[in-house]
């Protein structure tokens, strides 16, 4: 099932008593947990209805006899398993999961990578998956919570906003407050709230960042990087455009090589002359194969990014050389070390 479904489900007022939540936005997890919540649960009755445990400390024995119990004053239990994947014993719970309590909304999230086993077996037909959003559905998504708000919010701000923020939607919902409260006495925002409060300067740098890197210029893209952030949250930001920049160049190299003029390529993608020109000119620097590395060094880079130790400027350090190699300066130090041997 796809969180899409959920919520249709959810208005309905149509909830099972077993979720898995999986995939990698978990923003949109904590939102789906919400709405059930609300629904499920009386407020006045949530010290005794609602219990959140975590996989390496609660025993399948108790959490399945917990789940048995009836609620005392709400709908239904509702009962937060996180880090599921930390659980020992998980087969434990089989007998459970094959013939759960009507009376409890049990749900499972965690990290969900390895799948092959009979837990998640059983829970395979209670699997939702929370992808992340597509641009067009993160618009939506900034639509409506401007909307709750009663406030205003043009279709071109909209679309920069995502451009400056990005599609991770912790670090959108953030932002969203920031413009929120800064617009407060107004209904409309603007795009220079929208620059006033992610910082111009940051896009520059960035939009230099991204010439340099579709030119192959490491030393001027690692130079670009050195006046950006190094926190992690406004490195996944980078990644994001980057990774659009990189799919968009992907699209004018296919347009072109299937023939399509070069007015004819950038009407069907909707790009402005000079952007479209930055990137004509960039294609046959990058082959396919070469462009196939590009994304696989972008989702290494996020994913590290939300998940390793590792600090922001490295992480993108090391994906500027990946993208950058085979340029011009590569080659040069190259033939540096070849006369210094």
């Amino acid at each position: 099932m796809k969180y899409k479904e959920l919520l249709e489900k959810i208005k309905r007022g149509k909830i099972e008593p077993l979720y898995l939540f999986s995939g990698e936005e978990d923003y949109l997890k904590e939102e789906a947990l919400q709405r059930i919540k609300k629904i499920l649960i009386a407020p006045e009755w949530e010290e005794f209805d609602y219990e959140v445990f975590y996989g390496k400390e609660i025993d399948p024995y108790a959490l399945s006899d917990k789940a048995r119990t009836p609620p005392l004053g709400s709908k239904r239990r509702m009962m937060v398993v996180r880090n599921e994947e930390q659980m020992k014993k998980r087969e434990s719970l089989i007998p459970y999961l094959e013939n759960p309590s009507p009376f409890t909304c049990l749900i499972f999230t965690g990290a969900n990578k390895i799948k092959q086993n009979r837990f998640y077996s059983a829970l395979r037909e209670d699997e939702v998956i929370f992808w992340p959003l597509f641009e067009g559905e993160a618009a939506r998504w900034v639509r409506e919570r401007v909307l709750e708000k009663k406030k205003k919010m043009g279709r071109e701000e909209i679309l920069y906003f995502l451009e400056t923020v990005g599609n991770n939607l912790s670090l959108l919902s953030q932002e969203l407050e920031k413009l929120f409260l800064y617009s407060a006495e107004r209904e409309k925002i603007e795009k220079k709230d929208i620059e006033i409060l992610s910082g111009k300067n940051w896009v520059n740098s960035l939009l230099v960042l991204g010439d340099a890197l579709l030119k192959k210029k490491r030393g001027k893209s690692l130079k670009a990087l050195s006046s950006l952030t190094e926190e992690k949250g406004e490195a996944v930001r980078i990644v994001y455009r980057l990774t659009r920049q990189f799919r968009t160049l992907w699209q004018v190299k296919l347009l072109l090589a299937q023939g399509y003029t070069p007015l004819q390529a950038r009407t069907k993608l909707g790009l402005k002359k000079r952007y479209f020109s930055s990137l004509s000119r960039a294609a046959p620097l990058f082959s396919e194969r070469e462009l196939t590395e590009v994304f696989e060094s972008l989702l290494e880079a996020d994913l590290k990014l939300k998940t390793s130790k590792e600090g922001a400027k490295l992480v993108l350090e090391l994906l500027i050389i990946d993208i950058c190699r085979g340029s011009y300066e590569d080659s040069r130090a190259r033939v540096s070390s070849r006369f210094l041997r």
